[in-house]
């Protein structure tokens, strides 16, 4: 599934719920309208952040109890990306939860909505994480996909690359590399404030 799909069903959720992509997300109200007014469930000893269940004919979403404000919302609108994959596109691929990964940033983040920010805001990740309520690695993320900026973002766990399909990235050692302050060539580094060892390497002002 290409991003203009994944972008798609992102618009198709909100759509569905009465709500645009111009302006962000009410998220308690985007739950309510598709999977009804009992969907939330906070419970404690959650082994992840969220997981989507169907019980007696109902699909909860069951969220680990006291997560930080920004997971939260990003855990809630995956389960609901996850929901309208498997239950609305009958999407069964692998890669399933990458997707509705990608779908949920594009909820909170809407791409009108978040060219709007960028207009006003610049390419400022901490101003646009507040802005949006999500994590400065989600604001960043989705500069590359709604403006099609070049940019990398590595954490200790994966690299992920954003951008226009035509510009091409070094393997992901030789990025890990960069990141770390190795030779960073003409690439703006930053350092996010999510966790420790986060880092966006934005292409943008390379000729």
């Amino acid at each position: 599934m290409d991003y203009a799909e994944r972008e798609g069903i992102a618009a198709a959720i909100l759509r569905d719920a009465g709500q645009g992509d111009d302006e962000p997300v009410r998220l308690a109200r985007l739950v309510i309208a598709h999977l009804g007014s009992r969907a939330t469930e906070y419970l404690l000893g959650l082994r992840h952040d969220a997981e989507l269940t169907h019980i007696h004919d109902e699909w909860r979403i069951r969220v680990r109890h006291c997560l930080p404000l920004e997971r939260r919302i990003f855990a809630i609108a995956h389960e609901l990306a996850e929901w309208w994959l498997r239950v609305r596109e009958c999407y069964a691929a692998d890669d399933v939860e990458d997707v509705a990964n990608y779908i949920a940033a594009a909820i909170v983040a809407p791409a009108r909505a978040f060219q709007r920010a960028v207009v006003a805001l610049g390419h400022d990740l901490p101003a646009l994480s507040d802005a949006f309520r999500v994590t400065e690695t989600c604001a960043a993320l989705r500069l590359g996909e709604v403006l099609h900026v070049p940019l990398a973002v590595i954490t200790p766990r994966c690299v992920r690359v954003r951008g226009p399909e035509a510009w091409v990235w070094p393997d992901e050692e030789t990025l890990r590399q960069w990141a770390q302050g190795r030779w960073v060539p003409r690439l703006r580094r930053t350092k996010l404030t999510d966790s420790q060892g986060r880092i966006v390497l934005n292409a943008q002002d390379v000729n």
